[in-house]
């Protein structure tokens, strides 16, 4: 039986306390090994292209405000019923 064989065999056998606390470690365990790869990436310049088109883009006026939208879909809402409340908001998302 390989590793992963038996990593699922065991995940099957978790309580579900037990699995909640799982899902709740491999989220965090997962995140941190994707920061650490795009750090990686980024100290390697494999990003470098893609930066410089998302702002040659924005410079040209190709870019939208995205503020109300993350913040919207981080909540998981709808967006348009909730926009006229969000423009009047005193803080605003507008530059990354």
């Amino acid at each position: 039986m390989s590793k992963v064989e038996n990593i699922e065999r065991d995940v099957k056998a978790l309580t579900s306390t037990e699995l909640a606390a799982f899902r709740r470690w491999f989220v965090e365990f997962d995140a941190q090994v994707w920061d650490r790869q795009i750090e990686e990436d980024v100290q390697k310049g494999k990003l470098d292209n893609l930066a410089e088109e998302a702002l040659a883009a924005h410079h040209a006026g190709k870019s939208k405000e995205l503020g109300d939208i993350l913040l919207l879909q981080a909540f998981g809402l709808a967006i348009e019923p909730f926009r006229a409340q969000f423009a009047i908001l005193p803080i605003r998302i507008t530059n990354f």
